[in-house]
């Protein structure tokens, strides 16, 4: 029996002397971050006391730091066992998972909600993986579990039935849904875009066999694609619109089993020679082109984008910054990328060709398959009673309709404007009131503001922020006409959705929506309030007009149904890619230019820009930045086309890490064209000399030594990845032409952008 006065205390714990000396070793090297010195000291404890629980932790962590992930998993698994009853290991495997797999990490935090039903950290660790998608059910954590373990044998069953359809020669059809996923993080009722794809999708699913279409999506936090099972899309679909209350148990529950599936569901493969249509666009998923170039090199996939408008690259104006930065990277990108476009009416088609114009690609018209969306907007839901007019104080009232988000381009002012002036003209009484029934968007103090300050009008205007279908088809039959005064528009789905129900639509006359009025709308000059006020005069006051009007929209008027429109949609791109050539070379790389690894955010385009993460190629990079892009621990490959087979020598830019000094090479090939050692936050030229007869592809792989766990933002949410060294552009000339390579020596000490590829042009 040992004595005390020979044994020391470890948090608590009684140890020997000598394990007391390597324990404090070990914990004077974690706080001088120290972390070798750390794991040697902690381990030699253990080796002597292994049933330190504790100590475990601590090696666990001193691993984790110096990127030892497997080593410091089965650290933190000891210690969980040694401490059954702690949930300290757990949440510490969690924290670790994050850095690997992130269904991983998410499976240890539900097992310790399991276990511990209110662990705060833990709830917010899960809310943080699910990318603020919402509450979490915590009352069905088991059973999810047992579910997504059970669910194996049906994701199996489901590439069997893919197999088959590989085998056919028939090219699959895969939607990308991320926009319509994305909506219902926060969102139940649809608007515009995710009403278009749920009826797209809806309608599909009705004609054909389920297991022919498949559906996948991006999540924050899960840099893949991850399918969508089509049962999850038929309940939401089914539920979206049938009310307006998130909190409906039916749609939390629907709604949790979907983003649960996301988070623990496997890493979705394109099936064999897919068609990926994209019914929403995901233009803030900055990595979403890597993916389509990986998924076309190793599945022969192709890529088919359904574009609804292109607004704030032609009307910038009406657009908050993020949200313009986002869609000019989305849109530089585009042309590069696409093996063909669906677009929603005629005015979106001549937006298409104008900004490939302005941006420098020659795209043919007949590249364009133009699906209109005149569509039968009536719903099959429950006919409320006229009385239920009365939740807005509109029972026996006469009214317009304006169906529209409160934002500049729906152009509320002018509507409140007008109506100001036919309220002095013809007085309260005789001036029906205006309703506007939409969600508050962004950048409307203003008509806010006008209805704050001026009392005749705002008691003559009803706001409506939330309707769900039925709300809406009640709306649409009490009223005596619908108005859209909108600047500019994709096509102006609430035009069809008026003449649907036999409603006049009294509408501006520019962009898609003498399209979507289809010769029955009234139209006015867009933005004149004058030419306004007059037809809304017609509208309200010539009855016989309106009656007539209403007779011929009930007698020609003929809607599509969704199942037309999915019909063209599906032979559209059928069309499209009938005849295609082979997969499109890498981008050519022209001697004497640099060529920036990251992404352009504007302002404004130009001929000739374009985005040099085009060169990335396979799974080792991160998302990419201003900056360019950080490669991953087995480094990161790009991919060009050279313009010579001569020898040539390749200046790479790197960005160190935050860290250490990093040693770096290049290989073509699995031949070493290049080393360097990245000093620790500074950016490094490394000279690449390519071997004669190098190409004309060359795919040049960038791996650096060292890796560090750093904060990478993906969405909008940060999330903590092993990395190792960045890159930021690269530059290409002869590799004997003396005279070009001590010119760029000189001009890369700070201009480089005089000779980068994507430069504006003076005076552009």
């Amino acid at each position: 029996m040992k004595l005390a006065w020979k044994t020391k205390k470890s948090a608590g714990v009684r140890v020997e002397p000598r394990v007391y000396r390597l324990i404090k070793q070990g914990d004077a090297a974690r706080d001088a971050r120290h972390w070798a010195e750390a794991v040697e000291a902690y381990g030699a404890a253990l080796a002597l006391a292994p049933r330190l629980a504790h100590i475990h932790l601590q090696l666990g962590h001193a691993l984790k730091e110096i990127n030892r992930i497997e080593e410091a998993d089965a650290a933190y698994s000891e210690a969980a066992k040694l401490r059954p009853n702690d949930i300290e290991p757990l949440l510490q495997r969690a924290h670790l998972a994050k850095l690997v797999d992130w269904r991983m990490a998410a499976g240890h935090l539900a097992a310790i909600l399991v276990k511990q039903s209110y662990h705060p950290e833990a709830q917010r660790e899960l809310e943080s993986l699910l990318g603020s998608f919402g509450p979490i059910p915590y009352d069905q954590l088991g059973a999810f579990i047992d579910y997504v373990e059970t669910d194996v044998a049906a994701r199996r069953e489901t590439a069997s039935k893919r197999l088959d359809s590989e085998q056919s020669g028939v090219r699959p059809l895969v939607f990308d849904l991320t926009n319509l996923v994305g909506h219902f993080r926060h969102e139940r009722l649809p608007n515009g875009i995710q009403r278009v794809q749920m009826e797209v999708l809806a309608a599909l699913l009705d004609q054909r066999d389920a297991s022919a279409i498949s559906a996948c999506c991006f999540i924050n936090g899960r840099d893949y694609w991850i399918e969508v099972p089509i049962a999850l899309c038929r309940d939401l679909i089914r539920l979206a619109g049938a009310g307006s209350d998130v909190n409906d148990p039916e749609w939390k529950a629907a709604r949790s089993r979907l983003f649960m599936h996301l988070t623990f569901a496997d890493h979705y493969v394109l099936p064999w020679r897919a068609v990926l249509v994209d019914l929403g666009v995901s233009f803030w998923v900055h990595d979403h082109y890597r993916f389509i170039r990986n998924a076309k090199a190793e599945r022969q996939i192709r890529y088919i984008p359904l574009i609804y408008d292109l607004i704030p690259l032609i009307r910038p104006d009406f657009c908050v910054r993020g949200w313009l930065q986002d869609f000019t990277i989305w849109a530089v990108g585009l042309f590069q990328h696409a093996d063909g476009f669906l677009a929603i009416s005629q005015a979106t088609k001549r937006d298409l060709l104008k900004i490939a114009a302005e941006l420098g690609h020659d795209l043919p018209a007949d590249r364009i398959e133009v699906v209109p969306l005149d569509a039968d907007f009536r719903r099959e839901v429950a006919s409320l009673p006229a009385s239920a007019l009365d939740q807005w104080e509109l029972a026996d009232t006469s009214f317009a309709l304006l169906v529209s988000t409160v934002e500049p381009r729906k152009n509320h002012a002018l509507a409140l404007d007008g109506w100001a002036e036919l309220l002095r003209r013809h007085g309260p009484d005789k001036v029906p009131r205006l309703v506007c029934a939409g969600r508050d968007g962004w950048m409307n103090d203003d008509v806010f503001d006008r209805l704050d300050t001026d009392p005749l009008l705002a008691a003559h205007v009803t706001m409506i922020h939330s309707v769900s279908d039925a709300d809406l088809a009640l709306l649409h039959r009490a009223c005596r006409f619908t108005l859209f005064p909108s600047l500019y528009e994709g096509w102006g789905l609430p035009v069809t959705e008026s003449l649907c129900h036999g409603r006049v639509p009294v509408i501006a006359d520019n962009s898609s929506l003498p399209e979507a009025g289809a010769g029955f709308a009234l139209m006015f000059a867009s933005g004149s309030v004058e030419d306004f006020v007059r037809a809304v005069e017609k509208a309200a006051f010539d009855d016989a007009w309106r009656a007539a009007q209403e007779a011929k929209i009930a007698t020609e008027f003929t809607p599509r149904s969704w199942a037309q429109i999915a019909d063209q949609i599906e032979c559209g791109q059928a069309r499209l890619l009938a005849g295609e050539q082979g997969e499109p070379a890498p981008p050519l790389v022209k001697p004497g230019l640099y060529y920036p690894v990251s992404l352009y955010k504007g302002p404004g385009i130009w001929p000739g820009l374009a985005s040099g993460e085009i060169f990335r190629i396979g799974d080792g990079w991160e998302w990419p930045d201003t900056n360019g892009s950080r490669t991953g621990p087995e480094g990161g490959a790009l991919r060009m086309r050279l313009a010579t087979g001569e020898p040539v020598r390749l200046y790479l830019h790197l960005r160190g890490l935050e860290s250490a000094a990093c040693p770096v090479k290049a290989t073509v090939d699995d031949v070493t064209v290049g080393t360097m050692t990245v000093r620790q936050r500074k950016a490094g030229w490394m000279a690449c000399d390519l071997p004669a007869g190098a190409g004309p592809v060359v795919e040049l792989l960038v791996q650096g030594a060292l890796t560090e766990i750093a904060g990478i933002v993906e969405g909008g949410v940060r999330k903590e990845r092993s990395v190792s060294v960045g890159v930021a552009g690269f530059f290409l000339c002869a590799r004997d032409d003396a005279a070009a390579n001590a010119a760029f020596i000189q001009t890369r000490r700070g201009r480089l952008e005089t000779i980068s590829a994507y430069r504006r042009p003076p005076g552009g």
